[in-house]
């Protein structure tokens, strides 16, 4: 696999980052992840607007869009892999200690794709996870920060599931590991709201926009892990996967409705009109 280094394709086992790159240091950096279809990425400049605004709050330079758009491209290309995840990481770059912040410090970017390794539209087996306040990650940008994620990662791969979903101590639901949540209750779709200080996921957009144009009525509150419970139907979203229903949550049967097959449909029909 060939990785995409500073603009350099390079062998991954060749491709090194310095010991004192603030990313590796401090967690200072961004990243995103997105899905190829057919050898173009969908929805490639909301992320990159997403990973532009992250690195103007951060104090962060970046090339043109075209530029990192232009080495995606080629990083896919070379590897002959058109569907895959992308994983796009910028970070600061290197410098001395944490007081070492260079307004012209060259960044550090990389672009490492993987093949896709789920597929199939079963319904998911998933699990409440504690929402760890002894860790950092979460928020409006999607920072190297990720330790949040990380610990229930490890939670939900020792139950054996593949996602899981973080709820409050006060039972408040937040988001999953890797995605944004979704129920369906009376005919209405319904996911938490960004001010709960989860992450505004591209895929979570896209779907509440495409919900609104099958007329579907869309609402972003809080709700608790007992309303998502009581749901006609719970399903959650990230880039590589697009949507994905859930059948039981802790061991707890779901039911069935028409309207997520219904927004999953015209995803992949949105997906197909915007990579041809």
């Amino acid at each position: 696999m060939l990785v995409n280094l500073n603009g350099q394709l390079l062998r991954q086992e060749e491709a090194v980052v310095s010991l004192f790159d603030r990313g590796f240091q401090f967690g200072d950096g961004l990243f995103e992840t997105m899905r190829s279809y057919g050898g173009r990425v969908y929805l490639l400049s909301r992320h990159l607007e997403r990973l532009r605004a992250g690195a103007e709050l951060l104090g962060i330079r970046l090339p043109e869009d075209s530029e990192l758009a232009k080495r995606i491209a080629e990083t896919i290309a070379a590897n002959n892999l058109p569907d895959c995840a992308v994983r796009l990481t910028v970070t600061r770059g290197v410098s001395e200690n944490v007081f070492d912040i260079r307004p012209d410090a060259e960044p550090t970017i990389a672009i490492q794709l993987r093949p896709l390794l789920h597929s199939g539209d079963q319904p998911e087996a998933i699990i409440t996870v504690a929402a760890d306040p002894n860790v950092g990650g979460g928020g409006m940008i999607k920072s190297l920060n990720y330790l949040r994620s990380v610990q229930a990662v490890r939670k939900i791969r020792e139950a054996g599931v593949r996602e899981g979903v973080m709820v409050r101590e006060d039972g408040v639901v937040l988001e999953g590991s890797v995605s944004n949540i979704f129920m369906v209750n009376s005919g209405r779709v319904i996911t938490p709201p960004i001010g709960l200080g989860i992450l505004p996921g591209i895929t979570r957009q896209r779907v509440i926009e495409l919900a609104q144009e099958l007329s579907i009525p869309t609402e972003e509150r809080p709700f608790t892990i007992a309303e998502l419970l009581r749901a006609d139907e719970i399903f959650y979203t990230n880039s590589v996967r697009g949507i994905v229903r859930v059948g039981s949550v802790d061991g707890v049967s779901l039911g069935k409705s028409l309207i997520a097959p219904a927004i999953a449909s015209k995803y992949q029909a949105d997906v197909f009109f915007r990579n041809h």
